[in-house]
């Protein structure tokens, strides 16, 4: 569904803007999360992820350190792999 814009099966569930947004880092500064995290916000901070409205987003695939990463991915994360 966000791959295709907020649409599923043929109705739009989500605006353009929304799914915009969900997939946009909103970190003040564009900053990652190594940048602002802290040991009660994140157990384990990775480096070139920053967060959109839900989800998590690489900002920097470099830095991830993953092979299959790139910039703009998004997703949520579960044991270290990252679900879109």
């Amino acid at each position: 569904m966000l791959l295709s814009g907020g649409i599923l099966r043929g109705q739009r569930l989500l605006s353009p803007k929304t799914v915009t947004t969900m997939m946009t880092n909103m970190l003040p500064g564009g900053r990652d999360v190594t940048a602002m995290a802290t040991p009660a916000l994140i157990a384990v901070p990775e480096r070139g992820t920053g967060f959109g409205l839900g989800l998590e987003v690489v900002t920097d695939h470099r830095k991830r350190g993953v092979a299959t990463s790139s910039n703009g991915r998004c997703g949520w994360c579960v044991e270290n792999e990252m679900h879109c």
